[in-house]
């Protein structure tokens, strides 16, 4: 399905849908305009919040719930990936890599403690 989405989006943009036959020189995102023009962040963070909101207006949630996810940005997504990372004990060099941290320490600062229940878990089979 991703693969197929990829194909789809580089014809779009007036590519071969080979992923590898692309220009090795192709931003990921680019401009509508200009195939070959990175899409810059401020465009991209407009789009995602758009995304976002629609998404949100789509939903059938509580008016609570719907009143927080409209509240939700890039970074929000960015930091909602990382908690799920940890949750699912992806390594934290691995999310390190992935969050584009130039630390380790950065990462283990935001990340690296343990959600609550795990914690509490893993103290109750040393101590229980």
């Amino acid at each position: 399905m991703a693969l197929q989405a990829l194909r789809e989006y580089l014809q779009a943009r007036g590519f071969s849908d080979d992923p590898l036959l692309a220009p090795a020189q192709a931003p990921l995102l680019s401009s509508i305009q200009d195939p070959m023009q990175a899409l810059g962040y401020q465009a991209l963070y407009e789009h995602v919040r758009g995304w976002m909101s629609k998404a949100v207006a789509a939903a059938s949630l509580p008016e609570k719930e719907r009143f927080r996810l409209a509240k939700a940005s890039t970074h929000w997504l960015r930091h909602t990936f990382g908690t799920r990372a940890v949750a699912k004990q992806v390594p934290l060099d691995v999310i390190q890599a992935q969050m584009g941290h130039a630390n380790i320490q950065t990462t283990i600062n935001i990340y690296g403690r343990a959600p609550i229940q795990r914690r509490t878990d893993e103290l109750g089979k040393a101590f229980g």
